[in-house]
């Protein structure tokens, strides 16, 4: 009796044990070495990195990001943009156009001259940047200007040649205009003055009645003519003295440019005294 009871429970166990055996391999063979299938799917997603590492970076979408930032006025961002297309791209022009413009609202003129060059390599006729050139040339040769060496014989030999110009040659165009508009002007009427006095005295000599009158007019014309020479000679005389006085005024030294409305660099022409 024993014995059977032994050996049914052998029997019992030893079917309970295969069963789970069973089980266990089937729900391995379903989940893939028991890995659970969440853990399975986020290791096959693809990460956000890796996302913008297989989107590739054109220039066109570092300059359109620039452009945003650019009309908001923020340079210092757009700038970083416009160099990232320029370095994918080495002939991008507008991008190189735009970096020239925020160097030069950031006040980094030397980097914008330098992209402005650029820019003329790609195209020679571009309006913008033959402006900006000019403009920076301007400065360059103020700059120069203001380090040279003047002497006073140059104002002063072209004054004496030719009244006004010494003024001139010192950029005080004002001045130049008066002192020149003047000579000329005391200049003609001292010659007018001079051709009516000798007139009126041949008069006076050769007329044979009405010699009082005729001595009085001569006498006039020739007072007349006197006094525009004198004021011809003192003007002539100013202006030589005046130039060489202000050979090395502040105005001798200065080319203006300035920018317009519109951010156009132009050449101003300023009238100084």
């Amino acid at each position: 009796m024993l014995k059977n009871f032994l050996f049914w429970g052998l029997i019992v166990l030893s079917l309970f044990i295969s069963q789970s055996c069973f089980a266990d391999n089937q729900a391995s063979a379903e989940t893939g070495q028991a890995v659970p299938a969440a853990v399975t799917q986020a290791a096959a997603a693809p990460q956000p990195r890796q996302q913008a590492q297989q989107k590739k970076a054109t220039p066109d979408m570092y300059y359109y990001a620039g452009e945003k930032y650019y009309n908001a006025f923020k340079y210092d961002i757009a700038i970083k943009y416009y160099y990232y297309a320029t370095q994918l791209d080495k002939n991008y022009m507008a991008a190189w156009k735009k970096l020239a413009f925020c160097y030069f609202k950031l006040n980094k003129h030397n980097y914008a001259y330098s992209a402005f060059k650029k820019v003329l390599e790609f195209n020679k006729d571009d309006k913008d940047a033959i402006d900006f050139m000019q403009y920076y040339s301007n400065l360059m040769e103020k700059a120069k200007k203001q380090k040279e060496q003047r002497s006073v014989t140059d104002p002063l030999w072209r004054a004496a040649l030719l009244p006004g110009w010494g003024q001139f040659y010192n950029n005080q165009v004002m001045k130049g205009i008066i002192v020149s508009a003047g000579f000329i002007v005391a200049g003609g009427l001292t010659a007018y003055s001079v051709v009516d006095e000798n007139t009126k005295y041949s008069k006076y000599v050769n007329t044979n009645e009405n010699h009082d009158i005729a001595y009085k007019e001569a006498e006039s014309a020739w007072n007349t003519a006197l006094i525009w020479t004198i004021v011809t000679a003192v003007i002539y005389a100013g202006g030589v003295i005046d130039a060489a006085v202000n050979y090395d005024c502040v105005e001798s030294k200065m080319i203006d440019a300035g920018i317009n409305n519109e951010g156009v660099p132009v050449l101003c022409a300023n009238f100084r005294w």
